[in-house]
């Protein structure tokens, strides 16, 4: 597999990697916000979610009134999405200099992108834990992020050779 994926980037080359790569990441994001807005925040802030937790922890004949269930869950759904959409913004900037090759919007990508990969293993597995069900979302953009983060370490680890000059082998 690292083979194939070495001659998918050699194929695809150095800058134009360093075009296509923020754009896979963004895209990735923009997966990642539908799951986390469309699937977590309604499952994770539903009514009978948010109960069984008062419950546990004030006893069962805790009760919180409906009006006051239905703020909580507003704002706290609210509030995410914006937090995820300044995310969102955030990663466009760094997408537009890593376009224009700012060497640390690139580290910050491969760090991100690293670490996205990373915990999305943790999350496919933790998904399927607990709902006996695969993460598609999840793996989908476990695949992008990855990719991103082979190819930027792969062509920062590949020296530049510049045209014109003489390589070693020549």
């Amino acid at each position: 597999m690292k083979k194939t994926m070495i001659d998918i980037l050699d194929k695809i080359g150095r800058d134009k990697f360093l075009v296509i790569a923020p754009f896979t990441s963004l895209f990735a994001d923009i997966i990642l916000i539908y799951y986390a807005t469309s699937v977590l925040l309604p499952m994770m802030f539903s009514r009978e979610y948010i109960m069984k937790y008062i419950k546990m922890i004030h006893g069962p004949q805790a009760h919180l009134p409906f009006d006051a269930l239905q703020v909580m869950l507003g704002v706290t759904k609210t509030g995410t999405s914006i937090l995820l959409f300044g995310f969102f913004l955030f990663n466009c900037v760094i997408a537009y200099n890593v376009y224009k090759k700012s060497p640390n919007s690139i580290k910050y990508l491969l760090g991100y992108t690293g670490s996205t990969a990373f915990i999305s293993i943790f999350e496919l597995f933790g998904f399927y834990y607990n709902m006996n069900k695969f993460n598609y979302y999840t793996f989908i953009t476990m695949i992008l992020y990855g990719f991103v983060f082979f190819g930027l370490r792969y062509f920062k680890e590949k020296p530049v050779i510049e045209p014109g000059t003489k390589t070693e082998a020549q």
